[in-house]
């Protein structure tokens, strides 16, 4: 009996985690355009924050993300 309970466990939190990916993620159709918009601009800065962060850096390290 344990094994079926185990089975439906499983099963529920693998559902839950499709609908956590759906929902949260990036290209989600439940969230609004503004708050993707701030999404993705977080993301940017913390790209570029990270790359201004190194030691040395290679020549024109980021332009690309700048831009």
């Amino acid at each position: 009996m344990s094994k079926i309970i185990k089975l439906f466990q499983i099963f529920f939190e693998y559902i839950f985690d499709i609908w956590q990916f759906i929902y949260f993620n990036r290209y989600s159709p439940f969230v609004n355009k503004q708050k993707k918009l701030f999404y993705n601009l977080l993301i940017n800065a913390h790209s570029i924050e990270k790359g201004l962060s190194l030691n040395k850096p290679r020549y024109l390290f980021g332009k690309e993300k700048i831009k």
